[in-house]
């Protein structure tokens, strides 16, 4: 769980999590706390001092805890006491450097209605970094106090709050005579953290107090990052290598793409970076001498090698689908977590993010659909929208075409990945020992293990920008039962992603499937002259979330079975789940269906 809150610790810098997994019957509870953030003047513009001071309880067993807080050189570490402080790094110092560190205490609560305090006393000495509070914890707070003091040379800060229950916090609005302002919440009986399979992002689903106002609008949000990008762009032999790679390209967009291929497939995506490294990009030189970079590396290097080529691209800072505004809607550091490199292309642009290496340079991905764009350029800046639908598709299509034989289904099993699906297959597969990975090819081309195929007889292709392609010979003996002379054929042999039962038992928060797009399963079986045919019924089923359809046919000596679910959102709402569910339900019944085949005498 601490690597699940990892990051929203670090996006949002301000609050503490402990890291044990939280369960709806939680042993240990938050009795009692109090937060405080005061703004006050500093060198260098405002500071924010925070304290906060919670109570842990274990009602009914010992237990061990560990509650702990982030620091780095931005956000100091004051006072830490409650126990014998530990420290250690944020994440792996040997990728990259950062200064991110965590002070934790590990406290056992050795039995029923033991007690333990701690306290943390921080300062945001760059208030900008200062962007919301997050009033739950990982325990269930029974309650506590979230105060914030604002002077009156602040007015432009304000406390918006999103996603409140209907009971649990409450908000106290005064102001001084002198123009000060005091905000406080009270938190009663509020539940942990949800700890769902598959939840929203913590911005989008948690209750969340977003301060506003450090950046009174996009221009001075620029004024901020621009500093921060100036690095060195030179890179030795820069012009050799574009030449070498656009040698031969028919045209501007395939010289795009094969610089753009270059980078995805030869540096390696390191995710996380976090303080002062998460807004400055590494030089493209190191990027291309490590072979490894975050985003804003990967992206500023294509962005040079476009430019060495002749070619205008611009990096742009952007807000992915894990944050739930805009950057014009809320001009902060934590309305963007993404950095990717935009192109002209006539009347549009290409939005192309080197992170994920199996994309095409015409795909818009996924997770920045919809959103506004920072776009640097040599004169400033301009914000750009980027589409909410792209050019290309995202698919995930598996074929089987058979033919009867004595044994049973005899033939070749098919599967084509295309965009987003095939980012998604590469990065599941991504930390699997190649030994292995023929294995696993096999499992995807028959999930449900009802037929035999060859690990060793695997082609595999994923040459194609956008698209992921892998076949083999297959052998299924289980799709078929014999008896008074009829033939019965089971074609929904594949298994399914998506249409396993989603379970609410004790589920708390929607559920977040990994994208949206196509999925369809079509199973053909050549069948001889001489035989009577009788096809299932035909299922359709549209709704807002996803449309479901499962078609038989005959075709001369073919006969057909497309199962397909086109998913509209990513996000099904948790008092949704049970329709979900029940449509799922239905649709594999009408695909479970048997096609009867009766010999002629």
């Amino acid at each position: 769980m601490l690597k699940k809150l990892l990051p929203i610790a670090l996006l949002l810098t301000c609050h503490t999590f402990a890291t044990h997994a939280a369960k709806p019957d939680e042993n240990v509870v938050i009795t009692s706390g109090i937060e405080e953030y005061r703004f006050v003047q500093g060198k260098n513009g405002p500071e924010i001092k925070h304290s906060t001071t919670l109570e842990y309880q274990a009602t009914r067993r010992s237990e061990r805890i560990r509650p702990h807080i982030f620091h780095s050189n931005i956000i100091s570490l004051d006072k830490a006491s409650g126990g014998k402080a530990q420290y250690r790094n944020a994440n792996s110092p040997t990728v990259f450097h950062d200064d991110s560190k965590v002070c934790y205490f590990d406290i056992l609560l050795d039995r029923k209605d033991r007690k333990a305090k701690v306290q943390f006393r921080r300062t945001f000495t760059d208030g900008a970094h200062f962007t919301g509070v997050f009033p739950s914890e990982e325990y269930p707070v029974r309650s506590k106090q979230i105060v914030f003091h604002i002077p009156a040379s602040l007015p432009a800060i304000e406390l918006v709050d999103r996603h409140f229950p209907a009971s649990g916090i409450t908000r106290d609005d005064r102001t001084a005579p002198d123009g000060s302002r005091t905000i406080t919440y009270n938190v009663s009986s509020l539940p942990e953290i949800p700890d769902d399979t598959h939840q929203p992002s913590a911005l989008s689903a948690l209750p969340h107090i977003m301060v506003r106002g450090y950046f009174p609008d996009c221009d001075s949000l620029y004024r901020y990052h621009r500093p921060m990008l100036d690095v060195d762009t030179v890179i030795a032999g820069a012009s050799a290598t574009v030449a070498g790679l656009t040698d031969g390209a028919k045209d501007r967009l395939e010289a795009i793409g094969r610089i753009y291929r270059h980078v995805q497939q030869n540096i390696r995506y390191v995710a996380f970076e976090a303080g002062e490294a998460a807004y400055r990009p590494d030089t493209p030189a190191e990027v291309m001498r490590k072979r490894y970079g975050d985003c804003k590396g990967m992206s500023l290097l294509l962005a040079t090698l476009l430019n060495r080529a002749g070619i205008e691209a611009s990096i742009a800072a952007v807000g992915t689908d894990v944050i739930p505004f805009r950057i014009a809607e809320a001009p902060s550091l934590a309305a963007t977590n993404h950095m990717i490199c935009i192109v002209p292309d006539g009347d549009s642009w290409l939005f192309l993010d080197p992170t994920h290496e199996q994309i095409s340079a015409r795909h818009i991905p996924e997770w920045i659909r919809g959103k506004d764009a920072m776009m640097f350029t040599s004169e400033g800046y301009r914000m750009i929208e980027i589409p909410s639908t792209s050019p290309v598709a995202s698919a995930d299509i598996l074929n089987y075409n058979y033919r009867l034989t004595p044994d049973g289904l005899s033939g070749i099993a098919y599967r084509h990945y295309s965009e987003d699906m095939a980012e998604h297959f590469i990065k599941s597969y991504a930390e699997v020992p190649g030994q292995h990975l023929n294995e696993l090819l096999a499992k995807a081309l028959v999930p449900t293990q009802r037929a035999a195929v060859p690990a060793d007889s695997i082609i595999y292709k994923k040459d194609t920008p956008g698209e992921i392609t892998f076949w083999a010979p297959i052998l299924n003996t289980a799709a078929l039962t014999e008896a008074d002379n009829t033939i019965y054929i089971d074609m929904n042999t594949s298994g399914d992603p998506l249409t396993s039962r989603i379970d609410t038992d004790e589920r708390r928060s929607d559920y977040q499937f990994p994208m949206t797009g196509l999925i369809k399963r079509r199973t053909t079986v050549m069948i001889p002259e001489n035989v009577d045919v009788t096809l299932p019924d035909n299922y359709r089923h549209e709704g807002p979330i996803a449309d479901f359809s499962c078609i038989f046919s005959r075709e001369g000596q073919k006969i057909n079975m497309t199962k397909t679910l086109l998913l509209h959102t990513a996000r099904l709402p948790l008092q949704e789940i049970p329709d979900w569910n029940k449509a799922v339900s239905t649709w594999n019944e009408a695909c479970n269906q048997q096609i009867e085949i009766r010999l002629r005498n």
